[in-house]
């Protein structure tokens, strides 16, 4: 269950973006002029940043990840869970600007969906991450 607004989207949409707009532009600039090492290095101290000084990300991380792993929640977990949403960020910035370069990219049963296509039918595509 989420929390939803008066609008019915969840809460969390309507919150401003919390990190610095110039570090938000800094972070794009280096990463696509330097490379992706670059940006991720600096993943780490800006996960900590946002991991110790705001408690609703890290409660509604640690509520997501109980619920998934039907386990006890770690510290460890919640800042892994974190980096690791920090790092899909970065990872569209590269899709979204093109630089495909370091993915690998697997397509199968293009064959398929080209005849449901050509047949006029829908059909359910699945991606993995």
């Amino acid at each position: 269950m989420t929390a939803r607004g008066l609008t019915g989207r969840p809460a969390w949409t309507g919150r401003k973006e919390r990190g610095s707009a110039l570090l938000i532009r800094f972070m794009v600039w280096l990463t696509l002029r330097v490379g992706w090492h670059a940006g991720n290095l600096l993943l780490h101290p800006i996960t900590l940043y946002f991991f110790l000084f705001w408690p609703d990300v890290r409660s509604a991380s640690r509520g997501f990840l109980a619920r998934a792993l039907s386990r006890p929640v770690a510290s460890g977990d919640v800042f892994s869970h974190m980096r690791t949403a920090a790092a899909v960020i970065m990872e569209r910035l590269f899709l979204l600007s093109g630089r495909l370069e370091g993915f690998r990219i697997d397509v199968e049963g293009l064959d398929q969906l080209t005849d449901v296509v050509a047949q006029g039918r829908g059909c359910l595509l699945f991606g993995a991450h």
